[in-house]
């Protein structure tokens, strides 16, 4: 994706100051899309047109992610007491948990509950393999992705990959909760984080 093109902002103070340190760049076109700005510098990448984007609701966001698991007391305490994930919660073994962790937020429910819930006529088989999807947190230095994984294994975790300099110039590994979910730690240093400690994708 050409670095001109910006993700949908919430409009305010954050798009009037984007639109500021933008100017400088070329010329900036603001789509206004709900209660949202869509932000392009029109000039383009290396003289070559950019793709606008089209009008109308955007469906450009993750705001929840559910995890099925098998055990809600053993996720719970991996997650709120061990990684240390906000809840409000207090039970040991609640029917459902959602984290006000910052970013997207994080749901645990209960794994056979979750099928059903995806097609209690036809349930969606579950496999012992890779279901394809991995988690992220993005660490600000290599210490704090080093200080995650200390303590995976004393948690209930399980490490996949220790973290290691890889090839697109990061430092990064992956754990796995006790359901088998893979989370990605890693860090960069050319990464830059908004407000609400989020990465910015340039």
């Amino acid at each position: 994706m050409p670095l001109s093109r910006i993700p949908l902002i919430q409009t305010g103070e954050l798009v009037e100051t984007y639109i500021r340190r933008r100017k400088g760049s070329g010329n900036v076109a603001v789509m206004v899309q709900g209660p949202y700005y869509r932000v392009e510098d029109e000039r383009g990448i290396n003289g070559k047109e950019i793709c606008k984007a089209e009008r109308g609701t955007a469906m450009d966001r993750i705001n929840l992610i559910c995890l099925g698991v098998r055990d809600m007391k053993k996720s719970l305490a991996f997650y709120r007491d061990g990684l240390g994930f906000a809840t409000s919660c207090r039970e040991d073994n609640p029917g459902i948990v959602f984290f006000q962790n910052k970013g997207t937020r994080l749901e645990l429910y209960p794994l056979e509950e979750l099928v059903q819930d995806i097609n209690r006529i036809a349930p969606p088989s579950v496999g012992s393999g890779f279901s394809g999807i991995t988690l992220a947190y993005n660490a600000k230095s290599k210490e704090e992705v080093d200080t995650v994984f200390r303590k995976i294994e004393s948690i209930g975790g399980t490490i996949a990959k220790l973290p290691e300099t890889v090839s697109w110039g990061g430092y990064s590994g992956y754990f796995q909760d006790p359901d088998g979910y893979y989370w990605e730690v890693a860090y960069a240093d050319s990464w830059k984080f908004d407000e609400n400690d989020m990465l910015i994708i340039e």
